[in-house]
């Protein structure tokens, strides 16, 4: 028997190495698809959450900073006082706005 003949039918190591590295191409190439597509949808999906968290944003009401401060130090002076009688019809006059922003 011809070995000459035997080795034109088998493929060589090299061949096979060769095949290998397409083929290894081929699957990282495929991989790297996916994880493009797996990065594009967590994009979109921050996207979405980002104006979610926007809008939540501009949704609250504003603040004064100033009277914020001031009050913080008149708190920790001890000059700040509680008018119970006026703190409470405030809670009242709020929760009956509430009341009625719900019939509507």
């Amino acid at each position: 028997m011809d070995n000459s003949n035997h080795s034109v039918n088998a493929p060589s190591d090299e061949l096979l190495s060769v095949l290998a590295k397409v083929r290894d191409a081929r699957a990282s190439r495929e991989e790297s698809a996916r994880s493009a597509k797996d990065l594009a949808t967590e994009l979109s999906k921050l996207e979405r959450l980002t104006a979610e968290l926007r809008t939540a944003i501009e949704g609250l009401p504003s603040m004064d900073m100033a009277r914020v401060v001031e009050l913080n130090n008149r708190l920790e002076k001890g000059e700040f006082t509680i008018d119970s009688s006026k703190l409470a019809d405030k809670m009242l006059n709020f929760d009956r706005k509430d009341d009625t922003a719900g019939e509507d």
